[in-house]
């Protein structure tokens, strides 16, 4: 039996396809799977549960969590695939520390008939196993990373929510079964992961001054080589009590692994993707145990206080609860006040409950977009917005994401401005956020949210720098980071009021000075004082309105307004991009003349550098023709050279013949011997005087008469003798033909060397004729 089925035996699920995506749902780990769907030890009777007592009368609470709060939810579930057809449910006080599967499942036994309906209607089972697999909600955050065994809690849910449900036909995924060797193939590798806590002590100040390590080191259960880091993250706060977001993680001082450094390094980082890996990636062992440290990071600057029952106090003129460095919880025992809100109370000091400081604001978010904690690293600070801000004002379809530059104020100011051409200069826009402020909700998601805005945005390719202001120390850190360039608009912040906000700055760069040219507030747009001059025409035609009219929903006493030079305009995103989009032309406008000056300014530099290109061309022409004259010139000496050389050679070469030859010769009979041929030899009108003379002296020489050298040759010597003679001359066979005078027979030809005089028929005497090949 495997994994599947014997979860199939245990829960009574009948479908195979069924019971694989819901193990797939709890990581293979069977464990957690039937916990979720035997309720009260009784296997398959998940729809005799009292919906109302599982999200009511839930377990109680540990010492170390926060009082749950109670939340309010609107679901739109849609009927058919075509999404024609909705049943809107309705769930009120739902208590946040129940998980989400149980959510589900008492959503579907309160709701049975809708759903089974919508399951009829889309062709999938209407079992109540087959209905939890296949239900989806929207309008959540980061959906992709949701489990059935998380809190409501977790997911950070302002105390009202809008949902949309729908059931979806999800994807078939077979457990691994290539690993061999294992008991069972389709459960993954089970890893040995243990926790040691450490603990900080602080100063008053907040400041750690010592540090020690706990004795007890927590075995963290139902980790598996496919667990995600932040499946990780939420057991250990499970079994420690401290939070996800006070974790910092380390390693003992003796591991030394580059592998376990890695997934601590990714441990702490804040970033979705990073949470998302899985344990496989970092190459642990099952056959091994592995030991990481756990440090909270928000340790209490003060010792545990006791439950007060101080009422945090209300009145007309601050209907908004006062910000308290208490954690706060809801008394469920009482119902809603006259001005519906909630009763508060103050709580201990927690720092294991993962809940926020409570902030005046009327939003209903309670996760900051900047805390206090990330306020000194801007960077972190900055992706934290970013998340938070998607999750607040962007979870429906048809809000955009603004396009936020994710970069610290400096380095956003060199982005948008420190361009290498000034027409690539963009104006940078500066979003701050205040939570107090009642405009602050409607701001985003019906302006900044809008999709008039994001094409606005994107057509001129131009971006947003956000910051939250709500916290002090959020605050004064932008105000100097402001002050070095960019003091009046610092000091225009500071005198503006917190219902003014939220801030949309249009910054833009003009001879080499920063201007801000518009201000959008919560009340409509404001012109700088620093920046009259940008004032259009058409300025003084529209109305003084205000949107939202924050006086009448505001119950604070009326506040002085910044001083700002006016404010007009409407809050509606096609008027404010048309308001945007005017300002942007006047830009332009005014930027053409540094346009101009720098595109002349570049093309002086350009023909400036043409010159010098040709310039440089020229002296390196000529540069590579003297050095193609000196090749050539160096060139034809060495051919010179070698010439005289081979004809030296040559020269030696014949000479040496010549004395050769004449050594061969046999000795000149004298005059008057019998058998004896006297031979002229008339020497070639090409050469008249034989080569060898010039090395003989005058008595060697023989006399030359009318062109003709007479020697004397006895009978018996043969042809080879008379090419001696020619040889010793300087005549090269090889050069020079002998001929006999008639008939005309070449002697050097075809014959015998060893054949004699008298059988040449050269006796007495002959004339012969060297004449040139």
């Amino acid at each position: 039996m495997d994994l599947v089925e014997k979860f199939q035996e245990l829960t009574g699920i009948t479908q195979r396809e069924t019971a694989e995506e819901i193990l797939q749902q709890f990581e293979w780990n069977i464990e957690s799977a039937v916990d979720f769907f035997l309720v009260d030890g009784r296997p398959g009777d998940s729809s005799q549960v009292d919906a109302g007592s599982s999200l009511h009368n839930s377990a109680p609470d540990s010492p170390h969590s926060p009082h749950p709060r109670l939340l309010n939810f609107e679901i739109t579930l849609y009927l058919d695939d075509r999404k024609r057809e909705v049943a809107i449910i309705s769930l009120e006080d739902i208590r946040d520390s129940i998980t989400l599967g149980d959510f589900k499942r008492c959503l579907v036994d309160k709701h049975r008939d809708s759903f089974v309906k919508a399951a009829e209607n889309s062709g999938l089972p209407s079992d109540s196993a087959a209905l939890l697999v296949a239900l989806r909600f929207d309008g959540t955050h980061n959906q992709n990373s949701l489990n059935d065994h998380m809190t409501l809690r977790s997911l950070h849910l302002p105390l009202n929510n809008s949902w949309t449900a729908r059931l979806v036909r999800r994807h078939r995924v077979r457990p691994n079964t290539e690993v061999a060797g294992r008991e069972n193939a389709s459960f993954p590798t089970a890893l040995d992961v243990r926790v040691r806590l450490i603990e900080s002590s602080h100063q008053r100040n907040g400041a750690t001054n010592t540090r020690s390590v706990d004795s007890r080191v927590i075995r963290l259960r139902n980790i598996s080589e496919t667990t995600s880091l932040f499946g990780l993250k939420r057991s250990a706060a499970k079994e420690s009590g401290i939070s996800v977001s006070n974790q910092v993680w380390s390693l003992p001082e003796s591991e030394t692994s580059s592998s376990l450094e890695a997934m601590v390094r990714d441990l702490n980082m804040s970033s979705n993707a990073s949470s998302e890996h899985k344990l496989q990636r970092y190459n642990l062992r099952h056959d091994n145990f592995y030991i990481l440290e756990l440090t909270n990071s928000q340790a209490p600057s003060t010792s545990h206080s006791s439950f007060s029952s101080t009422r945090v106090a209300t009145s007309e003129d601050n209907c908004r609860p006062q910000r308290s460095k208490k954690k706060i919880h809801y008394d469920q025992s009482q119902e809603l006040d006259d001005d519906g809100g909630f009763t508060i109370y103050s709580d201990i000091d927690d720092p294991n409950d993962g809940m926020v400081f409570v902030s005046d604001s009327t939003n209903p978010y309670s996760l900051p977009l900047i805390p206090l904690s990330l306020i000194e690293s801007p960077q972190e600070a900055l992706e934290n917005f970013y998340h938070v801000f998607i999750q607040r004002y962007c979870s429906n379809p048809e809000e955009c994401i603004p396009p936020f530059l994710l970069c610290p104020f400096n380095e956003a100011l060199s982005q948008c401005f420190s361009t290498s051409r000034v027409a690539d200069r963009k104006p940078l826009f500066i979003y701050l956020h205040h939570d107090h402020s009642v405009a602050a909700h409607i701001f985003c998601n019906r302006l900044l949210c809008s999709q008039q805005m994001s094409q606005f945005m994107e057509a001129n390719q131009l971006k947003i720098w956000p910051w939250d202001v709500t916290l002090d120390g959020a605050r004064t850190s932008v105000l100097h980071w402001m002050q070095p360039r960019l003091e009046y608009l610092a000091t225009e912040i500071i005198q503006t009021q917190t219902d003014q906000f939220p801030l949309l700055i249009m910054l833009c760069k003009l001879g080499g000075s920063y201007e801000a040219i518009t201000i959008l507030t919560g009340h409509g747009f404001t012109s700088p004082i620093s920046s009259h001059s940008w004032s259009s025409v058409d300025d003084h035609s529209h109305s003084i309105e205000a949107f939202p009219p924050l006086e009448s929903i505001s119950a604070s006493p009326t506040r002085a307004p910044a001083p700002l030079s006016h404010t007009r305009g409407k809050l509606d995103a096609e008027d404010v991009v048309s308001e945007l989009w005017q300002k942007y032309v006047m830009y332009q406008e005014r930027l053409q003349p540094e346009v101009q000056a720098d595109s002349q300014r570049a093309e002086r530099e350009m023909m400036r550098e043409e010159q010098d290109r040709a310039y440089k061309e020229s002296l390196e022409q000529d540069r590579l023709k003297v050095e193609a004259k000196q090749r050539e010139e160096a060139e034809a000496a060495q051919r010179e050279e070698e010439a005289r050389m081979q004809a030296e050679a040559a020269q030696r070469e014949a000479r040496n013949r010549q004395i050769a030859s004449g050594r061969a010769l046999p000795p000149e009979p004298l005059v008057g011997t019998v058998g004896v041929a006297t031979l002229r030899f008339r020497l070639p009108t090409t050469l008249p005087s034989p080569p060898s003379y010039e090395h003989l002296s005058d008595a060697e020489k023989q006399p030359i008469q009318n062109g003709m050298i007479t020697r004397r040759f006895r009978a018996r010597d043969t042809l080879r003798d008379l090419k001696n003679y020619m040889e010793s001359l300087g005549y090269a066979v090889a050069d020079f033909k002998l001929l006999t005078t008639f008939p005309r027979v070449d002697l050097t030809a075809n014959l015998s060397d060893d054949v004699t005089l008298a059988e040449l028929k050269l006796v007495p005497q002959e004339t012969l004729n060297l004449e040139q090949r």
